[in-house]
Protein backbone atom coordinates (compact mmCIF):
# COMPACT_ATOMS: atom_id res chain seq x y z
CA UNK A 1 0.00 0.00 0.00
CA UNK A 2 2.58 2.34 0.78
CA UNK A 3 4.18 2.07 -2.62
CA UNK A 4 0.93 3.00 -4.11
CA UNK A 5 0.57 5.86 -1.95
CA UNK A 6 4.20 7.15 -2.99
CA UNK A 7 3.22 6.21 -6.70
CA UNK A 8 -0.21 8.90 -6.65
CA UNK A 9 2.36 11.18 -4.72
CA UNK A 10 4.84 11.44 -7.11
CA UNK A 11 2.77 11.62 -10.36
CA UNK A 12 0.33 14.41 -8.35
CA UNK A 13 3.83 16.69 -8.07
CA UNK A 14 5.17 15.90 -11.50
CA UNK A 15 1.76 17.05 -12.21
CA UNK A 16 1.83 20.21 -10.73
CA UNK A 17 5.15 20.82 -11.91
CA UNK A 18 4.15 20.24 -15.08
CA UNK A 19 1.77 22.82 -14.99
CA UNK A 20 3.29 25.15 -13.27
CA UNK A 21 6.39 25.37 -16.17
CA UNK A 22 3.24 25.65 -18.90
CA UNK A 23 2.01 28.36 -16.64
CA UNK A 24 5.58 30.22 -16.53
CA UNK A 25 5.66 29.52 -20.12
CA UNK A 26 2.44 31.19 -21.17
CA UNK A 27 3.38 34.01 -18.75
CA UNK A 28 6.41 34.49 -20.93
CA UNK A 29 4.71 34.12 -24.15
CA UNK A 30 2.31 36.90 -23.06
CA UNK A 31 5.17 39.21 -21.99
CA UNK A 32 6.60 38.63 -25.42
CA UNK A 33 3.24 39.75 -27.34
CA UNK A 34 2.86 42.62 -25.45
CA UNK A 35 6.62 43.88 -25.75
CA UNK A 36 5.75 42.95 -29.51
CA UNK A 37 2.05 45.39 -29.74
CA UNK A 38 4.33 48.17 -27.85
CA UNK A 39 7.16 47.75 -30.87
CA UNK A 40 4.03 48.18 -33.24
CA UNK A 41 3.01 51.15 -31.67
CA UNK A 42 5.86 52.88 -32.52
CA UNK A 43 6.67 51.33 -36.04
CA UNK A 44 7.61 54.32 -37.57
CA UNK A 45 10.56 54.83 -35.85
CA UNK A 46 11.44 51.20 -35.87
CA UNK A 47 13.67 48.93 -38.20
CA UNK A 48 11.19 46.91 -39.43
CA UNK A 49 12.98 43.43 -38.66
CA UNK A 50 12.37 44.54 -35.26
CA UNK A 51 8.92 44.40 -35.58
CA UNK A 52 8.62 39.99 -35.95
CA UNK A 53 8.12 38.72 -32.68
CA UNK A 54 10.95 36.45 -31.69
CA UNK A 55 10.02 33.20 -32.67
CA UNK A 56 10.20 34.19 -36.09
CA UNK A 57 13.10 35.10 -35.80
CA UNK A 58 14.76 31.95 -34.68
Amino acid sequence: MSELVNEVLERTIDEADHEARQRVEAEADMANVLQWITRLRHADTADPMTLAPAWMNA
